[in-house]
C-alpha cells in the first residue's frame, strides 16, 4: 500500500555518505577493523575536533581526549573557546584520530568519528580522574571557572587502515564496550588502578606484551574489555580475552595473562 501524503515515509541518509565505489573482492590485505579502531580510540590522547562555525565553514581544533569506560570519547573545553561556542550552537561534529609523529601519516591507521557533542552535567569526578590520569597537566585547565567536559556521541565511523589494507565497514556499536554487570569494577576503578601501579613491574610487563617497549608504564584506565597504559606520551592497550567485571576477575586475568590477556 502506498504511503499517504499525510504520512510521508521517513528517509534517513547515512551520517557518512558512502563513496559510491566498492572495492573489488580480494583487494588489499584484510585487517581486523574493529580491533584496529578500538585500539586507536582507546590509545589516542589527542585528536582534531571539527565543528561547524556560524559562518558555515568547518573549523578544526586540536584537543586532548580521553574515553569513558564504554569507549565514548570526551574532552575538556573552556566556554570561551570557539569550538565550545560552535557545539553549543550546533552539536554536529567530527573527531579525527591518528598516530601522528610516526612517519608518513597516510601509512598509519586513521579513525574518523562523526556525531553530536553534548556538555556533561551532574557528578563528573570519575571522568575528571580518568581525564587527569591521561593528562596530568590538565589540572590547570580544569580549574578554570568556565571549564566544562563534553562527550561525542558517535553516529558514524570511518576507518582508514593504510595503503593496501582493506578494512571492513564499522558501525558505532563496534566501538562500544559493554558495561553490563561491571558495576563493581567501575566503582573501584581508581582503587584498582592504584593497586596495579603499586605492584612493581606489573604495568611494564603488560606493556611489553603488546607494545614491546620497556619504560615507566602506568595503568590509567580499566574497563571490562581491557587496560589502558601510558608512559609519558606513549600509550598501549591490553585487551582481555574474557570480560572482566569485578576485582576478582581482574586479578584472575592478571595472574594468568597467557589465558586471559591478548
Amino acid at each position: 500500500m502506498p504511503a499517504s501524503s499525510e504520512n510521508p515515509p521517513v528517509i534517513t541518509s547515512p551520517v557518512i555518505t558512502p563513496r559510491g565505489v566498492e572495492l573489488p573482492g580480494g583487494a588489499g590485505i584484510p585487517v581486523d577493523a574493529r580491533r584496529m579502531a578500538c585500539d586507536l580510540l582507546r590509545r589516542a590522547r589527542s585528536g582534531v575536533l571539527s565543528t561547524l562555525d556560524p559562518g558555515g565553514y568547518p573549523l578544526g581544533s586540536v584537543t586532548n581526549i580521553a574515553t569513558m569506560p564504554d569507549g565514548t570519547p570526551f574532552f575538556f573545553a573552556a566556554l570561551l573557546a570557539v569550538h565550545a561556542r560552535n557545539v553549543l550552537a550546533d552539536p554536529r561534529a567530527a573527531l579525527t584520530l591518528a598516530e601522528f609523529g610516526k612517519g608518513d601519516a597516510l601509512t598509519q591507521p586513521r579513525l574518523g568519528l562523526v556525531g553530536k557533542v553534548e556538555m556533561l552535567a551532574g557528578d563528573q569526578e570519575p571522568l575528571r580522574q580518568r581525564y587527569l590520569r591521561r593528562h596530568p597537566k590538565g589540572r590547570l585547565y580544569l580549574s578554570l571557572p568556565d571549564a566544562r567536559l563534553f562527550k561525542l556521541t558517535v553516529e558514524g565511523v570511518h576507518l582508514g587502515a593504510g595503503p593496501g589494507r582493506n578494512a571492513a565497514q564499522l558501525t558505532p556499536a563496534d566501538l562500544v564496550t559493554d558495561l553490563a554487570g561491571a558495576d563493581e569494577l567501575m566503582a573501584r576503578e581508581e582503587e584498582l588502578i592504584a593497586e596495579m601501579n603499586a605492584e612493581r613491574g606489573l604495568a611494564e610487563r603488560l606493556a611489553l606484551s603488546v607494545a614491546g617497549a620497556p619504560g615507566r608504564w602506568q595503568a590509567v584506565g580499566i574497563d571490562p574489555a581491557g587496560i589502558d597504559l601510558m608512559d609519558g606520551d606513549a600509550t598501549a592497550r591490553v585487551n582481555f580475552k574474557a570480560r572482566v567485571v569485578d576485582a576478582a576477575t581482574l586479578r584472575a586475568a592478571l595472574a594468568d595473562p597467557t589465558s586471559t590477556l591478548s
